[in-house]
């Protein structure tokens, strides 16, 4: 399996973090019935929360760990790609260093929380897709009957359709 490297915005990072966990759920209500009994209602989904713990090693363990500083007081949301969990729109929301940083080794935890507010009330919810090796904007516009076109207005950082390369996130929808 290819394990692609975690990537937020445009910062990705040089060791994947040896510990992820994903979590969410679905807020429900009981409702007592006038006669007697009960009914679930169903208040809809939580955002995701995606944490976990991490080492940067090597004589640029710091230098990582500042750009890690830098992008979290950007304190703005982007999409958040790891391998095995589907793409989301993120808030970068704890970066913690962990003990005393040791020479070339810095230790970390960090809290990421989907952004559900950037999700549209209605059933055209954003869609992403990672791009394969190989893959550039004309593989995913056929197999996604999507026009290049509209591949290149949903994603205004790619300066042309075949400047992509494998692991970047393109939004189709």
């Amino acid at each position: 399996m290819n394990n692609a490297n975690m990537r937020f915005k445009d910062f990705v990072w040089p060791i994947n973090p040896a510990e992820i966990s994903f979590s969410t759920k679905n807020t429900v209500k009981e409702l007592n019935l006038l006669y007697g009994g009960c009914i679930l209602q169903n208040l809809g989904r939580q955002p995701k929360i995606i944490s976990g713990k991490g080492t940067f090693t090597g004589e640029n363990a710091f230098f990582w760990f500042s750009e890690l500083e830098k992008l979290f007081a950007q304190n703005t949301s982007g999409i958040l790609l790891i391998s095995g969990i589907a793409p989301c729109n993120a808030t970068f929301t704890k970066l913690k260093m962990l003990g005393q940083p040791a020479k070339d080794t810095v230790q970390y935890e960090f809290v990421f929380v989907e952004d559900i507010g950037e999700i549209e009330s209605n059933s055209t919810q954003s869609c992403y897709v990672v791009l394969s090796c190989g893959q550039n904007l004309w593989h995913i516009s056929n197999l996604h009957c999507v026009a290049i076109e509209t591949l290149m207005k949903l994603n205004p950082f790619i300066p042309s359709p075949w400047e992509v390369k494998q692991g970047d996130v393109v939004r189709i929808k």
